[in-house]
């Protein structure tokens, strides 16, 4: 997997617009449509929320929301991770505070993507992991050589 952006910020609402901006950059940069690239936005708003809800019980004063976005074996994978205690009880996979919400949530993320897995650490956190396949036209353009990610951290 070719890591192409790496989004480490603060778990906070108001930041997830940025998260969405940078992931339909590198959306747009791999040749997807208009649509397909407002979809990732959707997706990605979705993801954060329902990370930053679900842990938001739990956080810890320096937890971490990070979005992640990488290409290989014909996919384009975004895993959105949020870092803290939310899952003690793994058994509860994906029932936030919020069950209406969160399976509301779910059902959109599912629609949007081609795959979506959640995983829960206890006193590690929580991720969602969604990916859809590339392009043809940038299937074909995919390299295994990986270049360094880039990373940027917000306060």
């Amino acid at each position: 997997m070719e890591t192409l952006l790496e989004l480490t910020m603060t778990p906070a609402p108001e930041l997830v617009g940025m998260a969405r901006l940078a992931v339909s950059l590198v959306a747009h940069r791999l040749n997807y449509s208009c649509a397909a690239v407002e979809d990732f936005q959707v997706a990605v708003g979705e993801a954060c929320a329902d990370a930053i809800a679900y842990g938001r019980r739990a956080m810890d004063a320096d937890a971490t929301l990070r979005v992640r976005c990488s290409v290989g074996s014909g996919l384009f994978v975004i895993i959105v991770e949020a870092s803290g205690r939310a899952c003690d009880e793994p058994q509860r996979r994906h029932q936030g505070p919020f069950p209406s919400e969160q399976t509301l949530s779910r059902l959109v993320l599912d629609a949007l993507m081609d795959t979506v897995a959640y995983r829960c650490a206890p006193g590690r956190g929580m991720s969602i992991r969604m990916a859809r396949a590339l392009p043809t036209d940038e299937r074909a353009r995919t390299t295994t050589a990986a270049a360094p990610p880039r990373t940027a951290q917000i306060p």
